[in-house]
């Protein structure tokens, strides 16, 4: 479920800036992608970092070792620093799906859900995305019925079309971020190619729809805490959701 930002500043620039580089977060986020997205020196991005971590957006994950420059083999000896990366917290992930707009009619909801699942079956019928969608679940305030939504909330889990550790996916995946590169987009670090498979299909599933909140299945299942909770599948098996939710139950 997700809050409202209009308007609110964190780390003294608009909450806006700061959602929108979190969407772009792909599993783990360093002060350099900060800059860069948010487009201040690097100084000011590793100070809003520091902010998001006191604030509980985000929270330390580990160091890199990476070049600190660029440099001719055999004619100078490399350097290295090691990057502090950090990932978001589940306050993170909410900030990430907060939304900027007004509330909207149950009315509107039905193109948007029809809309996301022709483009399920596109994923998954298409060879080049690397993933296939076998569940996708709405829940929250969709499925209870109420009177005005500030988005569809949506479960999808991603399952690769080959095993993550075979050379043929190793392979795919260069194609995707080439073409991806090819097409101009830039990643400031070798986790960002890793997962651009992942990401890309993320990105085609919302096509920048608005009111339309993605999550993982992770997400899905520890909402089952929610008093409110309250969800319907679209895609999957009705019986291993169950085992999954029975699961967290019992923890």
């Amino acid at each position: 479920m997700t809050v409202q930002i209009k308007g609110v500043q964190i780390a003294r620039i608009s909450a806006l800036a700061i959602r929108n580089m979190l969407r772009g977060v792909n599993e783990l986020v360093c002060a350099e992608y900060v800059a860069q997205r948010c487009k201040v020196p690097l100084r000011r991005a590793k100070q809003i970092v520091k902010t998001l971590v006191s604030e509980g957006y985000l929270e330390f994950d580990k160091r890199y070792k990476e070049l600190a420059s660029l440099y001719v083999p055999g004619k100078e000896k490399p350097r290295y620093r090691h990057v502090p990366y950090y990932k978001l917290t589940a306050k993170g992930e909410k900030l990430a799906q907060a939304s900027a707009f007004s509330k909207m009619p149950p009315g509107r909801a039905e193109p948007i859900l029809a809309g996301l699942l022709r483009r399920v079956a596109e994923v998954n019928a298409t060879p080049h995305y690397l993933f296939r969608i076998p569940t996708v679940i709405v829940y929250g305030s969709y499925v209870r019925g109420e009177a005005f939504l500030s988005d569809i909330d949506i479960a999808i889990d991603l399952e690769p079309k080959w095993e993550r550790a075979s050379k043929e996916f190793e392979v795919q995946s260069k194609k995707r971020v080439d073409v991806a590169q090819t097409k101009g987009r830039r990643f400031s670090n070798m986790v960002e190619h890793l997962y651009w498979p992942e990401r890309e299909v993320m990105l085609h599933l919302k096509a920048r729809t608005r009111g339309l909140s993605l999550h993982s299945m992770d997400d899905f299942v520890c909402m089952r805490e929610d008093n409110n909770f309250a969800y319907k599948i679209l895609i999957g098996n009705a019986d291993r959701i169950a085992e999954q939710l029975a699961k967290q139950d019992g923890r």
